[in-house]
Order: C-alpha cells, then structure tokens, then sequence
C-alpha cells in the first residue's frame, strides 16, 4: 500500500501515460484524476482549505479541489467503496465531504476512518501523522457524533506514543505535540509530559541536544 501520496501520485501518472500510450483512454482518464487527488499538499490544521497546490508558478498552479468538476465528484463517490489505497480512498472521502452539495455526513466518517488506518511507522512518520492529525481534526468537528472514533484515535496515538523507536530520534516527540495540538489525551498530561521529559535525556545522550531540547520545551507546555 502507497503510504505517501507524492509517492501515489508518481504511480497513478506513470500509470496514466502507459494506458495512454496503449489507447486506454478511460483508464488513462482516471489515473490521472487519481494522480491530481493525490498531487495536493495536505494542510491539516487549516479547516477551510486543507488540500492546496503542490507548485505555484508566475501563470499558475497545480491541483486545488475545485478544480474537480461535478461529474468528477460523482465518480469519485461511485468508486470509492472499491479503493483499496487508503491514502487516495481518505482524500476521496474528504474531497466529497468539503465539496459535495448537500453534504454527506458519512463523507467525513469514511475520511476518518480511511485516514487513520495508516500505519504511522519510523519511515513513514512525516506524512502519516498529517494524515492523522487531518482524521483527528474532522472527527472532534462532529462531536457526540464521532465520540467512539476520536476515542479511537486518542488511544491508537497514545499506543503509539508509549512505543520505542530506534532509528527515529523525533517521533515520539512528535506524537506528543500532536496529541498536545489536537487537544486529546488531557488527563493523561502529567504522563505525557514525563515521558516526553525520559526520552528527551536519553535522546540528548543518544543522539543531538538539539532534538532533546524539543522534548524539553514540549514537556513544559
């Protein structure tokens, strides 16, 4: 599975021109809607335009959301019960949350779930925890309405947060400023914080005091 979509992207294009190459022009059609969904940059923390343009040049840019038109929302809600990516499956569902017309609650809920089933993992941690912070976000929007899926995810990022990690200095320092930003996991601070305060002097010892500094300054939020 594509964990990264700038890597998803790449794949769904090279797929694009080899059926156009073949004259697969529906096929081509499609890939390449795939590749311009997966082309955006996630902002995860800005609600109102969470997906922008990847390039911006002096006469333009690439792919923003309402560059898709409304026959392209209607495919992507006909085929997203069949994606298996879930990285693509999640900005489906999220593109048809932000643009569809009524909206469909249930958009939102696949795009939850879809976003937090990422394996968050030392190589993949950068995007991963975007896409969780993305899923967390949308999922404290709803309220009484998500409660078991946020509860979901406060203890999946908890979990997460008490692992080792050997060839990631950073990421449970990480994990702990996304919980902290998000606002989850308020009765387990006292915990949080002197766990964040451990790995910050074993990392200074292991590695730089640069990144025990950020455990530090973390801790004391």
């Amino acid at each position: 599975t594509l964990s990264s979509s700038s890597a998803a992207s790449d794949v769904y294009k090279r797929q694009a021109q080899e059926a156009s190459k073949q004259q697969q022009e529906t096929s081509a059609k499609v890939l390449w809607l795939f590749a311009e969904m997966c082309s955006m940059r996630l902002i995860p923390d800005c609600w109102n335009e969470p997906f922008q343009p990847m390039i911006h040049i002096d006469d333009g840019r690439s792919t923003i959301p309402s560059d898709f038109s409304q026959s392209d929302l209607l495919f992507f809600d006909e085929v997203l019960p069949s994606i298996s990516n879930s990285v693509l499956g999640a900005r489906l569902a999220d593109i048809l949350w932000l643009l569809s017309t009524p909206k469909n609650i249930q958009h939102a809920h696949q795009a939850i779930e879809l976003y937090t089933s990422i394996e968050i993992t030392e190589h993949n941690s950068l995007e991963a925890l975007k896409l969780w912070e993305r899923g967390a976000r949308l999922a404290k929007t709803f309220g009484k309405a998500t409660k078991d899926k946020l509860d979901n995810i406060e203890a999946a990022l908890l979990k997460a947060f008490h692992q080792d990690y050997t060839d990631h200095a950073m990421l449970v320092c990480d994990l702990g400023r996304l919980l902290v930003d998000i606002g989850l996991a308020n009765e387990q601070m006292e915990e949080i914080a002197d766990r964040l305060y451990t790995s910050g002097k074993a990392t200074g010892e292991a590695t730089s005091l640069l990144a025990s500094r950020s455990y530090f300054e973390l801790a004391h939020r």
